[in-house]
Order: structure tokens, then sequence, then C-alpha cells
């Protein structure tokens, strides 16, 4: 399951990361921050954004595992853990003291398929509440931006700086706006691709007969 999630945060944070970068240069100059923008100056602010951005993207990362282990057991019907653990095993032995013990068969795969199915859903909203969580938006989009204005290069003596608030809550403003889509296009990534998963978790541990 980790991996499951873990390709989708990594191909989402990719594409938002793009986009981002591709509109980064337009937004500096728009947001007026210097009277007169170089090309060095504007690069700098779009390669600290850059080089904060796959910050971001590495900490929702290595957040997914953690997270899918802790809300697993809460969300994983007893029956469903038997299932696949027993499966895992491969063991028919213990498959058979597993049936004994319940006093009825193994749930039958289309039985299975639902159960993963509510289990996913409900996961996924965790997921990505959880994730929108480590983003910290309205934190995240003014710190970045500060940095980046920090560490745009010296400039010469005839370049002055203009409102630097304004300017800088333009662009806060800006980066908001993408960082706070990235819950909502996990919540609909992860939904739009679960049948995808179950299947793969069905071939892999619950059909293997």
């Amino acid at each position: 399951m980790s991996e499951y999630y873990e390709n989708i945060v990594d191909q989402v944070l990719e594409t938002t990361t793009e986009k981002i970068i591709s509109s980064a240069s337009q937004q500096v100059i728009a947001s007026q921050i210097l009277q007169k923008s170089t090309g060095n100056t504007v690069q700098s602010f779009v390669r600290t954004l850059h080089s904060h951005l796959n910050f971001v993207r590495a900490d929702l990362l290595s957040a997914v595992r953690p997270l899918v282990e802790s809300n697993i057991p809460a969300l994983l019907p007893v029956s469903l853990v038997g299932t696949m653990h027993l499966n895992e095993d491969d063991d028919d032995d213990d498959a058979d003291q597993y049936q004994n013990e319940n006093n009825n068969a193994l749930p039958s795969a289309p039985v299975i398929a639902s159960e993963l199915t509510e289990v996913f859903l409900t996961l996924n909203k965790h997921m990505a509440i959880q994730l929108g969580l480590i983003v910290n938006v309205d934190e995240k989009a003014h710190s970045i931006v500060q940095q980046c204005i920090r560490n745009m290069k010296p400039l010469p003596n005839s370049v002055h700086q203009t409102d630097d608030g304004q300017a800088s809550e333009m662009l806060s403003t800006w980066l908001h706006t993408w960082l706070g889509q990235i819950e909502t296009t996990l919540s609909v990534e992860f939904d739009g691709r679960v049948h995808d998963a179950i299947q793969s978790i069905m071939e892999d541990f619950l059909i293997e007969d």
C-alpha cells in the first residue's frame, strides 16, 4: 500500500513543481519586487524556489509509509487481515486453522474486493488530509518566498527594491494558491486509482490459486 501512495505523491508533486516553476519568472517580474528585474536576479529566485519545492516533495514522500502504517491497523477488517496474512505465508495448514478458529470459510474474492474498496476510500481521505497538514500551506508559502527573496543575487547600486511587503505578499499569495491545491489533487488521484490498487493486491496476495 505504501508504494501505491508514494507513486501518486511523487507524480503529483513533480507535476505541481513543474507548473509552479514554469510561471515563477513571470510572477517575480509582475510583483515588481525589483524596479528593474535582471535575468540573474529572477533566476536566482526561481532556483531557490525549486530547491524548496523539492524539499516539500521529499518531506511528503518520507511521510507516506509511516502514515500508512499508523492508519491501517484501525481501518483493516479482521477478516481481511487474516486473509492477506495467510496468502502471504501461503501455508495451507495455517489456512485450515484460521477457518476452524473462525468457524467459517475465508472471505470470497468479491467480499474481499468490497472490503478493500472501503478501506482504501477511507484511507485516501486520511492520507490526503494528513499530507496536507505536513505541507502546512499558510506558513510554507510565506517562508519559501521570504527565503527566495533573501537569496537573490546582490544587485547593482542603480537597482533599488520597491515595496518589499506588498510584492512579497503578492508572491506568497500566488505560491499559496499552488500549494493549497496539493491536498485536493492528492485526494482526487488517490480515489481515481483505487481500482488499480485493489486489482494489484488481489492478484498479488489473494488470488494465487
